[in-house]
């Protein structure tokens, strides 16, 4: 018989909790979702120099991907035009693009 270690077992049944509980307690759709976690990191002074790698949906309009934060070396833009390499990479029939946080 397999035995899941303590601490991987306990964060099995606290990922199925979360997975499992209502989205009216976190937000009522992801726009909302999203929307709030934005406004947290833009007024977030910490984060002052982060960005975001967006991606272009099949609307034409920009989607927030990965917020990309505390490399201090190579830095947070060059981080994230490595990863948007990779992204183009896997998909190249999708723009992506570095955005700073405002």
């Amino acid at each position: 018989m397999f035995h899941l270690p303590f601490s991987l077992l306990h964060f099995a049944i606290l990922a199925f909790f979360a997975s499992n509980t209502p989205s009216r307690v976190y937000g009522q759709n992801y726009e909302e979702d999203m929307f709030r976690f934005t406004e947290q990191v833009n007024s977030n002074a910490s984060l002052q120099g982060a960005y975001w790698l967006e991606m272009q949906n099949a609307f034409g309009e920009w989607e927030k991907m990965m917020l990309i934060f505390g490399y201090a070396d190579p830095g947070d833009l060059a981080t994230c035009e490595a990863v948007t390499t990779f992204a183009q990479e896997a998909n190249p029939n999708r723009a992506y693009r570095c955005n700073p946080v405002n």
